[in-house]
């Protein structure tokens, strides 16, 4: 996915510099599908990354041994000992997911003239998405559904890098903070400015 998203930025990154120079003219609605892309592919390719990175921190430090291994599961085992780096690689694996299929729809609309052909490849995505949705929803164990363990995950964000007064922590969530403020204020410069 990484890699993929990685491609998606560099792409669309490229479209939205022609529009800037002049050499190309697109509507409002492509615009802001075009930063909707390259904005959905960066987080994409962030949280694969993010997803690499907790996981093999948590590998390393379950091969190390340094918990109690008595449990009724492993599930039990990681989220008793590693709660915030079990549940947030998931999570961002997920999120890195729809990130990636969002990037993908936007691209295929901004390529797409015809509406008819928009419309096959939107509901076929969409398909796809809610039922990953509702299956990804059936199965959380320790959450009711990915609206609750969004939340539970980020909770546990602010709570470990706030808490513990960890400069590189604290940097992380102003960057954080900034990020999706940046993010609504981009696309909605987008869809009214173009």
């Amino acid at each position: 996915i990484a890699g993929s998203a990685f491609t998606c930025v560099l792409r669309n990154s490229q479209g939205l510099q022609q529009y800037r120079s002049g050499s190309a003219k697109f509507s409002r609605l492509q615009i802001a599908t075009l930063a909707f892309a390259v904005i959905s592919a960066l987080a994409s390719f962030l949280l694969s990354l993010n997803t690499l990175v907790m996981s093999s921190a948590t590998h390393n430090m379950i091969a190390l041994g340094r918990h109690s291994s008595m449990a009724v599961s492993a599930n039990d085992l990681l989220c008793r000992e590693y709660e915030f780096e079990y549940l947030f690689s998931g999570w961002s694996f997920i999120m890195s997911l729809f990130s990636f299929l969002g990037c993908f729809v936007s691209e295929v609309l901004f390529e797409r003239a015809q509406w008819r052909a928009a419309l096959v490849i939107l509901s076929s995505v969409s398909t796809l998405f809610f039922h990953m949705l509702s299956f990804g929803n059936s199965v959380l164990i320790s959450h009711s559904n990915l609206f609750d363990l969004t939340a539970h995950v980020l909770r546990l964000y602010f709570q470990r890098y706030l808490k513990r007064n960890m400069l590189c922590g604290v940097l992380s969530v102003g960057s954080f903070v900034v990020t999706v403020a940046a993010f609504i204020y981009t696309l909605v410069y987008m869809a009214i400015y173009g």
